[in-house]
């Protein structure tokens, strides 16, 4: 579990949530939603990423 990269704990997490998509759409629908959670995920980086450099700016 250790060595997965950050990325995939959404494709582990989602599945549970989900209920599966009929086998025609599947492939398609999951491109979709891989992209959507990895355009997320990089602004939620992005935006932490700023976070944490405006609170080094307050504290030193």
């Amino acid at each position: 579990m250790g060595d997965l990269p950050k990325g995939d704990y959404f494709f582990i997490i989602i599945p549970l949530f989900t209920t599966p998509p009929p086998e025609a759409g599947m492939e398609r629908r999951c491109v979709r939603l891989r992209r959507r959670l990895q355009k997320a995920f990089q602004a939620f980086l992005v935006f932490n990423f700023q976070f944490l450099i405006i609170l080094n700016g307050l504290v030193f």
